[in-house]
């Protein structure tokens, strides 16, 4: 799931029914850093996220064949986080 809102970076672990699922779960992206105020959300359950920044950044994504690749830079173009999923 993929979406901008709250102006952070997001990336949750796979999640189903509240639990880390790295079979079934749905990864959660939030990309929130394009110029608005940044802002940082706490607490949050530690089984809950896999990357964070309260940054400036970007956000560059494929889809191709089944296959969704995700790359986050700051703002000076260097990538932080980037992860892809393959659809069975």
């Amino acid at each position: 799931m993929f979406n901008g809102h709250v102006h952070v970076y997001e990336r949750t672990w796979p999640i189903r029914e509240g639990k880390v699922d790295q079979k079934n779960g749905i990864v959660y992206v939030t990309s929130g850093g394009g110029g608005g105020g940044l802002e940082n959300f706490a607490p949050t359950p530690a089984f809950f996220k896999q990357e964070f920044r309260s940054d400036f950044h970007f956000c560059y994504a494929t889809v191709h064949l089944g296959t969704f690749n995700l790359k986050a830079f700051d703002q000076e173009g260097r990538l932080f986080d980037q992860f892809t999923i393959k659809k069975d």
